[in-house]
């Protein structure tokens, strides 16, 4: 008779140590990759539920002070094809309980989706956020420039910025028009000192580099640029998949969180992570990444001693240059 050896328990609740109720200086963040609702992921959420999507990772994200998220979609209803592109990508506007019920407390805004159907379903997506109490960056509105959000926690201010390196033009604010600030050093370095000035820490949210590829020449240009303006951490979006975190100076960066939810199957796209960051006046910034796998249609939670997980975490500790989708990063040897 065969019998079967039961795999790793994957990780509880009761495996964190979670941060006191008052930890004055210090702020804990989460951080997470691209989140569509909409598409196939509408299909699921009818199957399942909101509350089903973020369900089996909430505790990962509840072990934080804020979980802050790259909402990478419309959401709302009617609207038309804002400029000539691929994909367009749209959510219903109820489907942002996903996100509140899941413990997202921050999104950016600034991606190649948020203006899919133009800026009538965008102000939608920002009432739809502003009802459930979900803050939001990236977005300038028209002869505003400046996209920053101004948080407080555990007794510190921390400002959140947002910018795309890959919008459709159509996309950019202007003096008529809402839209995302470009990420150009000259557009992003005097907001980041600005900003600096105001808060006790500067989190820059950038979408940038090269759909599933390694981190390119521009994201540790701009990457420099931004630790020299201050930034203590510089988080990067939309190559869909995982790429490497490191240090320039004081500046923590992580090049790209790749997805976290979204209707993607291929092989490279399914590895993702919940970064948590700890924050505390006049120490650098401390990260732990805690793996998740994508193969069942939501972030899951992965054991330690899973090589997906150890996987996960080489890749985010040196990098891996992909070469598209069918890109197989096996190569790395056993921890």
């Amino acid at each position: 008779m065969n019998r079967q050896v039961p795999g790793p328990k994957p990780p509880q609740a009761s495996d964190f140590h979670p941060l006191p109720p008052s930890h004055p200086g210090r702020v804990r963040l989460a951080f997470v990759g691209d989140i569509n609702l909409g598409r196939h992921v509408t299909e699921w959420i009818d199957a399942r539920g909101d509350a089903w999507l973020l369900e089996a990772c909430k505790p990962w994200l509840d072990d934080s002070d804020l979980a802050v998220a790259n909402l990478e979609c419309a959401v709302g209803e009617g609207g038309a094809e804002y400029t000539k592109k691929s994909v367009y990508l749209k959510a219903r506007p109820k489907d942002l309980d996903a996100l509140s019920l899941g413990g997202i407390g921050l999104v950016t805004l600034a991606n190649n989706h948020i203006l899919d159907y133009g800026p009538e379903v965008l102000d939608q997506t920002i009432q739809g956020l502003d009802e459930r109490g979900i803050q939001h960056t990236g977005i300038t509105e028209a002869g505003q420039r400046q996209p920053t959000v101004y948080v407080k926690l555990q007794g510190t201010t921390v400002a959140f910025l947002g910018f795309c390196s890959v919008c459709p033009g159509a996309f950019e604010a202007n003096g008529k028009r809402p839209g995302v600030e470009p990420a150009m050093a000259s557009v992003m370095v005097p907001q980041v000192k600005r900003a600096k000035r105001q808060a006790d820490f500067v989190v820059v949210l950038v979408h940038w580099g090269r759909e599933y590829y390694g981190a390119n020449a521009l994201q540790k240009r701009l990457s420099k640029a931004l630790a020299g303006a201050g930034a203590d951490l510089v988080i990067g979006s939309h190559p869909h998949v995982l790429q490497g975190v490191e240090r320039i100076d004081k500046t923590l960066v992580a090049y790209s969180l790749g997805n976290f939810l979204f209707d993607m199957k291929y092989p490279v796209c399914r590895n993702s992570c919940v970064l948590r960051v700890d924050l505390e006046k006049g120490k650098e910034p401390k990260w732990k990444a805690f793996p998740m796998d994508l193969s069942h249609d939501r972030p899951e939670p992965l054991a330690e001693s899973l090589r997906q997980a150890k996987l996960i975490q080489r890749i985010l500790k040196e990098g891996y240059e992909y070469h598209g989708v069918r890109s197989k990063p096996v190569s790395f040897a056993e921890p």
